[in-house]
């Protein structure tokens, strides 16, 4: 028995050129597609992190300007009620309504407070230390603030001098007399 060696199939000089190009156009498209896959997405982080950043920016400005504002409510009523008693204006209902007037113009303030130091509004804390709704010692210490109905009530801050829920002034205080030593 004779061997009978079989040809081997080769493929025509034409398939294999036809083979390469197909593989070649196949491995660009590929390529591009995950190169321009690549920078899109890098494209699109840099947007989406750009967005953020002008949001935060815009919304930090937003605060800023909500925070000068009401430092400005605070500054202009303080200074206003100072100026009454340098007015001869001794009547406190007149702070009190200075008071309701600023939360009125600002009606998405919670209350609006006010708190002088022994004597220093208009020098007659003896004179209120015994009446009914009067602050600790008669000093000028009080809050305004509106009830469901829309109405103002002023209100003595009693707890000024208890701590925890008086820490918005003692704790200042305390830190001030630290300095002032």
């Amino acid at each position: 028995m004779a061997k009978h060696a079989s040809p081997k199939k080769t493929m025509s000089t034409r398939t294999q050129m036809l083979l390469t190009g197909a593989l070649t156009i196949t491995l660009g498209f590929a390529v591009t597609i995950g190169v321009l896959s690549w920078q899109s997405s890098n494209e699109q982080k840099s947007l989406a992190e750009n967005y953020l950043q002008q949001i935060a920016q815009s919304q930090a400005l937003q605060i800023q300007h909500e925070l000068s504002y009401a430092r400005d409510v605070a500054h202009n009523l303080g200074h206003s009620l100072i100026a009454l008693p340098a007015a001869g204006i001794q009547d406190r209902k007149v702070a009190d309504k200075l008071m309701e007037s600023a939360l009125r113009d600002n009606p998405d303030y919670l209350s609006i407070s006010v708190i002088f130091e022994e004597n220093a509004f208009d020098g007659r804390d003896a004179e209120f230390a015994t009446q009914a709704n009067a602050a600790p010692k008669g000093r000028y210490a009080f809050f305004v603030d509106r009830d469901q109905t829309g109405n103002f009530n002023l209100h003595p801050l009693t707890s000024i001098f208890t701590p925890g829920q008086g820490d918005y002034y003692l704790l200042p205080q305390k830190k001030s007399e630290r300095y002032a030593d």
